[in-house]
């Protein structure tokens, strides 16, 4: 209350959060039109339909591209207890717990503690299998039928350390940006070139090309998860 002033943006989002009904899955209908109402029945039918438009991808090793790099290669990726630690102090308290049942907000306080430990697991274990399980929470779309289980898309809750770990990205990414090797065209989950400031380049292409009284193509592209038959 005492921020009130400062921050009603704020407070009434907490009165919103605090006042919401949440329900969970709606009931659901199978492909024989029978209504689904238990929640384990409604987690298997979910499980089917999320399972059904995923692509398993071949075992084996990741296949060669024809490229010629001459610049430097990144060999390893190393992060440390400052990262860490840093990375612990700014975790949302209000996300949810993963697989392992570790509330953020543990680890926040612990972080002094954590830090350490958590730097050398993240220095040894980009192969942690455990960390690549999830919690999946389906959420309805609020559009079409509450029945239909392709209405609904899946959220993964991992687990917190995990996500930290991801976080070393960087060292990939400034791989990337110091070697040229990101395409111009690339704006997404770049410094410096996300999505506003794609929309702004096409506007000054459109612009551009109205004032010389050129021509402008467009295509738009919406990919739509495709409906599989069981084979006859």
């Amino acid at each position: 209350m005492e921020n009130f002033k400062q921050n009603p943006k704020g407070f009434w989002g907490y009165i919103r959060d605090q006042t919401r009904v949440r329900k969970g899955v709606h009931d659901l209908k199978n492909e024989p039109g029978e209504t689904v109402t238990t929640n384990q029945d409604k987690a298997n039918l979910l499980n089917s339909f999320f399972a059904s438009v995923f692509v398993t991808e071949p075992d084996g090793p990741t296949p060669q591209l024809d490229f010629n790099f001459q610049g430097t290669k990144v060999t390893t990726i190393v992060t440390d207890n400052s990262t860490v630690k840093k990375q612990l102090d700014s975790l949302n308290e209000n996300k949810a717990m993963g697989p392992d049942e570790l509330h953020p907000n543990l680890l926040k306080e612990t972080s002094y503690i954590l830090s350490e430990p958590l730097a050398k697991i993240f220095n040894k274990t980009f192969e942690a299998d455990k960390w690549k399980e999830a919690n999946i929470t389906a959420i309805f779309k609020n559009k079409g039928n509450r029945y239909d289980t392709t209405k609904y898309r899946p959220v993964s809750l991992t687990c917190i350390p995990g996500k930290l770990c991801e976080k070393n990205r960087e060292v990939i990414v400034n791989h990337m940006e110091e070697n040229n090797l990101f395409s111009d065209c690339q704006f997404g989950f770049r410094r410096k070139k996300n999505c506003v400031i794609q929309l702004l380049n096409v506007l000054n292409d459109f612009t551009r090309a109205y004032d010389e009284g050129k021509q402008v193509d467009t295509l738009y592209l919406d990919i739509k998860k495709g409906i599989r038959h069981s084979p006859p």
